[in-house]
């Protein structure tokens, strides 16, 4: 965990609050890269994700991914605290297993138990969308959760946590020199149909789900997750393509090159219309 100086002033950090640098080596070295890009996705979609950096630590030469701690803001009257949903999912299923049951309904019922039974599927809509969008595999419930705050008086407030955690996404583990191949048509078809979210559908059908059926079984059984969808199913892809080219101008060790960006180019498009044909 990093502090920022009181004095700094860079306008995207904020001083004296807590930041997190998150390095990646090996054939994940390019996680990085995808936090960061599903951050500024999110952001040109309105959904909350914790603002995320490209940083160079000049102490050690390491690239990494500065990310914006989202509790614990300086001058908070009412401090948050995280807490991961396998904690919520052990106290109110009691299975036995960490972890598990992890499947839509099940996750739909722990967000109403621990939010209110007004807390209806469009945080969820927009979370499996968001996760097909970019490719997320590995939204397990230890990436998703509570934000927790007692106030002066002793009352205890509970809000969901914005989705953190992104970066096992967006083909990060295919190496520069696959990358060619990889754009192909049948390549790009094929990764598509293999991606799995980390959940099922119930406690009956564990299986997980593959990104798109489970947003297609979604809307068969939630209509009202259209709206959602949609949102994230309308991304505009010029916002897209120049976050790409944006990210190719940075000079680091762990360079993010046109080729990878022309890559992402289109495998976003492709995964963005499969959302778009499903509505």
């Amino acid at each position: 965990m990093l502090i920022a100086p009181h004095n700094i002033t860079l306008p995207y950090i904020i001083p004296g609050h807590s930041y997190l640098f998150k390095s990646a080596s090996g054939w994940r070295e390019q996680q990085i890269w995808s936090e960061v890009i599903a951050y500024r996705l999110a952001k040109s979609l309105d959904l909350p994700v914790p603002p995320c950096f490209i940083a160079h630590d000049s102490c050690t030469g390491a690239t990494g991914v500065l990310v914006e701690f989202f509790f614990g803001y300086p001058g908070e009257e009412s401090p948050a605290r995280l807490v991961h949903a396998v904690d919520a999912i052990m106290s109110i299923f009691q299975s036995g297993v960490v972890g598990q049951p992890h499947t839509v309904l099940s996750n739909a019922k722990v967000t109403r138990v621990m939010l209110g039974q007004g807390f209806g599927m469009d945080w969820w809509a927009a979370a499996y969308a968001f996760d097909a969008l970019i490719g997320n595999t590995d939204r397990h419930t230890e990436n998703w959760g509570f934000l927790v705050r007692r106030t002066a008086t002793g009352e205890t407030h509970y809000e969901i946590a914005p989705l953190f955690d992104n970066g096992t996404s967006l083909g990060f583990q295919f190496p520069e020199k696959k990358l060619k191949d990889c754009k192909s048509p049948d390549a790009i078809t094929l990764f598509n149909q293999r991606g799995l979210h980390q959940c099922g559908w119930d406690i009956q059908n564990p299986r997980r789900l593959g990104h798109f059926e489970l947003c297609e079984k979604l809307l068969e059984s939630y209509p009202s997750s259209e709206t959602m969808l949609r949102r994230v199913a309308d991304l505009n892809i010029s916002d897209a393509d120049e976050i790409l080219q944006q990210c190719t101008t940075y000079e680091v060790p762990v360079a993010f090159t046109e080729r990878r960006a022309e890559y992402l180019r289109t495998l976003i498009r492709s995964r963005k219309d499969i959302l778009s044909r499903l509505l």
